[in-house]
C-alpha cells in the first residue's frame, strides 16, 4: 500500500476549495451518522495541516490523525469544486473532462491509501 499520495496542481485546487471552508466541514462531520462532535477550531487546525501538506506536493497517510482523515474524507465527499466549476467562463469541454479526471484520480489515490469509499 502506498501511503504517500502525490498531489497535482489541479488536485490542490480541489482540496483547497473545501479545506478553506472548515466551518462547512465541521457542520458536515457533526451532522453525520457517526455522531462526531468536533469543534470548529479542531477542524480548522486539521484543514490547515492538510492544506500545508498538499501544498508541499504530497500527503502521507501515516502522518494523519483520525480527525485529519475525517476532514480529508469530507473535503472529497462534500466537495463542491466540480459543481462550481461547471460552466465556468473559459472552461472548455476538454478542460471539464480534465477536472473530472483529476478529481477521480485524487479520490482513487486516497482510497488506495486507506480512505473509505467516497460518494461520487
Amino acid at each position: 500500500m502506498n501511503t504517500k499520495v502525490r498531489i497535482t496542481k489541479t488536485q490542490l485546487e480541489i482540496l483547497d476549495h473545501r479545506l478553506t471552508a472548515p466551518d462547512c466541514i465541521a457542520e458536515a462531520l457533526n451532522d453525520g451518522e457517526e455522531g462526531l462532535r468536533v469543534g470548529d477550531e479542531e477542524v480548522e487546525e486539521s484543514a490547515e495541516k492538510l492544506l500545508g501538506l498538499a501544498r508541499g506536493g504530497a500527503i502521507d497517510w501515516t502522518e494523519l490523525t483520525d480527525l485529519d482523515r475525517e476532514v480529508l474524507w469530507d473535503s472529497l465527499d462534500g466537495s463542491t469544486f466540480l459543481g462550481s466549476s461547471e460552466g465556468a467562463a473559459g472552461l472548455t469541454e476538454r478542460g471539464w473532462i480534465g477536472l473530472n479526471r483529476s478529481f477521480d484520480n485524487l479520490v482513487d489515490k486516497f482510497e488506495a491509501a486507506g480512505l473509505p469509499k467516497v460518494g461520487r
